[in-house]
């Protein structure tokens, strides 16, 4: 009789002959990109015009030099990986120069005076770039050594050191092989302002891609670049009072707009939801109207933050909205003896007073409210530039004041009939309180479209407001506004709202819909107004700068810190283009695979853009377009 086996001494061979198994698995080598049969080659005429396309390599793959797809991209089609596309002239040369991260240095800084400020402005940007280019290195690559070298000099023109509307983002740059040393690329950017520089170093990681088969950096040679912005205002508004976002999280969305070149952070920064910002002057609004100690904007912080956004080219715009949207923070007034700063805070049921809740509307016949705003514009306008500020103004409900016996008093007491004077005595005062705020005069106050700007603009000086018009891009109630001399920035609800499409937080409505990067990227601006208006109307505003540009919005009902950046990017990315390079006819032709490749290269940066195609049709472009 054989004897039967030992159950545990079986279980046991059987667990290391499985661990043998294992361990031989794990001592191979494994794949690497070397061994796929793939190189990449520029096809011309794909839908979307050039881009490259995987092929398969006949034969030996040793002895075929291999072209790994992101070194393709670089010189494929006019604008290679270029994003947004320059205005000017743009000549890519074919050649690539190879060299190694630690080789890439700042020359020369040519600034006026010799000027610290600039000049370590200058050094930080070189160090951004440095970091921008080595996370190109995958972290599995051993970076190869060589003697090739990249030098980058940078001539500067003007000293300023805050971005303005006005400022001059242009630049120019080249590079090209030193003829007494050929292993050595010399890259020449010229601007008029360190913000034009900044950009064109943007422009240079653009240029630059790490190689996978010879495990070195390469950049494109002989290359010539003239660039400038079409619009002056390029902007994003994010919305941190319904629900608060960290600084940590708001500087990576600033880098996000400084890699595509947009230079306007709108920071819809107080609702009737919340006020995080810390006022010194007035510490009760942060007291009543934050959602925790934890979710509050200090000055100092802030001063912080603004220094790094205006680093990468960004400039930053507050918003303290009013006289609607303003509710929580204010409900102290009763408490200290200041009667009712704001009015139906928090008033239910919320649709018999307001848009959405919660609501809130500043009393505009209370003395101390403004006092306290204007105590509230010192302690922001302390901390942010003082010469443009965002008023807010949209959305006023008179079912909110009509509710208030002291509103009521008030305007038979005063004999005063419309509600609309009411809404424009409040505007003319807190317009008065904010230049009160700040020895600059001249600061520009911004203002939403409304009822206001509607059929009561004698309240609005075309010489001292800009109007953001959020409307559909169909109206044509906002004629007027253009034939009358404003300033406007499009911001259209029907175009580049962010936030729309991603389904209802109140109730079960929902009738908008997402607006996709095609939507965005297609916005003719200046079409917009001719529709309107006529063409000449349109080239005026352009040409006279009356037309600043355009904004996307991100209003915050469904978005934090931990979404942010899928719902905004890489849509935004391609509302950039638009406003930096202003494509003909709205089209997105050349646009797609440079959109792929910038969402790509945002990812290694850090940011978590949204998801726009299958990862196979990046490697076989064109295969998988159809326009009907």
């Amino acid at each position: 009789m054989k004897p039967k086996p030992n159950l545990l001494l079986v279980l046991l061979g059987l667990f290391a002959s499985i661990s043998l198994s294992f361990a031989s698995i794990s001592n191979q080598e494994g794949i690497s990109d070397s061994d796929y049969p793939w190189t990449y080659a520029c096809i011309d005429d794909t839908i979307d015009g050039p881009a490259c396309q995987r092929q398969f390599i006949e034969g030996n793959l040793n002895e075929t030099n291999k072209v790994p797809l992101k070194t393709c991209i670089l010189t494929c089609g006019p604008y290679g990986t270029l994003w947004p596309y320059p205005t000017g002239t743009v000549s890519l040369g074919s050649t690539l120069s190879n060299f190694s991260s630690a080789n890439l240095e700042l020359g020369i800084v040519s600034v006026p005076e010799n000027n610290a400020d600039i000049l370590h402005m200058t050094t930080i940007a070189f160090d951004i770039l440095k970091d921008n280019i080595r996370v190109k290195i995958p972290e599995d690559y051993q970076e190869g050594s060589n003697d090739g070298r990249v030098v980058v000099n940078v001539a500067i023109e003007n000293l300023e050191t805050r971005i303005r509307l006005e400022t001059n983002e242009s630049y120019t740059l080249t590079t090209s092989s030193d003829e007494s040393n050929p292993s050595t690329v010399q890259v020449t950017i010229t601007a008029a302002t360190f913000f034009g520089a900044r950009h064109g170093l943007e422009t240079l990681s653009q240029l630059i891609e790490f190689n996978t088969e010879i495990k070195l950096l390469q950049v494109v040679n002989n290359v010539e670049i003239v660039d400038s912005p079409k619009f002056r205002y390029r902007g994003i508004l994010f919305d941190t009072a319904r629900n608060f976002v960290p600084l940590k999280d708001l500087k990576r969305l600033i880098d996000g707009l400084s890699y595509n070149k947009m230079n306007v952070f709108h920071w819809h920064l107080s609702d009737s939801n919340s006020y995080p910002f810390y006022s010194k002057r007035v510490p009760q609004m942060a007291i009543y109207g934050t959602f925790g100690s934890k979710k509050i904007y200090y000055p100092e912080e802030v001063v912080e933050f603004l220094n790094y956004a205006n680093q990468r080219g960004v400039k930053v715009i507050p918003e303290l909205d009013a006289p609607a949207h303003a509710g929580n923070g204010w409900q102290f007034g009763e408490r200290e003896g200041l009667g009712k700063l704001s009015l139906c805070v928090n008033a239910e049921p919320y649709w018999d007073y307001c848009i959405q809740p919660p609501c809130g509307q500043l009393n505009p016949i209370n003395n101390n409210t403004y006092t306290v705003l204007g105590d509230l514009y010192k302690d922001l306008l302390e901390v942010f530039d003082n010469d443009v500020f965002h008023m807010g103004g949209d959305e006023i409900s008179f079912a909110c004041w009509l509710k208030s016996p002291e509103i009521q008093e008030y305007m038979s007491a005063h004999n005063v009939t419309e509600l609309m004077d009411l809404w424009g005595i409040f505007q003319e005062t807190a317009l008065q309180k904010l230049r009160d705020a700040t020895p600059n005069k001249s600061i520009i106050p911004i203002v939403w479209t409304s009822e206001m700007t509607d059929s009561a603009r004698e309240y609005l000086s075309p010489d001292d407001y800009i109007i953001q018009i959020w409307g559909k891009s169909t109206d044509d109630i906002v004629a007027p506004i253009y034939n009358e001399g404003y300033r406007v920035i499009f911001s259209n609800n029907d175009t580049v709202y962010l936030d729309h499409g991603l389904g209802p937080w109140r109730g079960t409505r929902h009738t908008v819909t997402r607006k996709s990067w095609h939507v965005l990227y297609s916005q003719d601006l200046i079409g917009q107004i001719a529709n309107v208006s006529g063409e000449a109307v349109a080239n005026e505003m352009y040409e006279s700068g009356r037309l600043l540009g355009g904004e996307a919005c991100m209003w915050s009902e469904k978005v934090d810190s931990l979404n942010m950046d899928g719902k905004i990017w890489p849509r935004t990315s391609a509302y950039a283009e638009r406003l930096w390079s202003n494509p003909p006819n709205g089209s997105t032709r050349f646009a797609y695979p440079r959109l792929i490749h910038q969402r790509e290269t945002m990812i290694l940066r850090g940011i978590f853009p949204d998801t726009l195609l299958p990862e196979a049709c990046y490697h076989i472009w064109g295969f998988c377009d159809r326009f009907d």
